[in-house]
């Protein structure tokens, strides 16, 4: 989800938040040549959240299509 704060001509300023899960569904790797290798660690919490802010300014007019 974003929120754009500041829109015009030029100029484009957007905050923004992410919430998301990291599944993993086995913590061991087969490789192709069959050694097995440990990959990954499952986590203990898979919940995770990004923040961001952002911007952008037009060379140009910002018109709509």
């Amino acid at each position: 989800m974003d929120l754009h704060i500041i829109q015009g001509e030029k100029m484009d300023f957007n905050i923004g938040v992410g919430i998301g899960t990291f599944n993993v569904k086995s913590d061991e790797i087969t490789l192709p040549n069959g050694i097995k290798v440990r990959g990954v660690e499952k986590p203990t919490n898979p919940l995770s959240m990004r923040v961001f802010l952002g911007g952008k300014y037009f060379l140009s007019d910002n018109h709509s299509l």
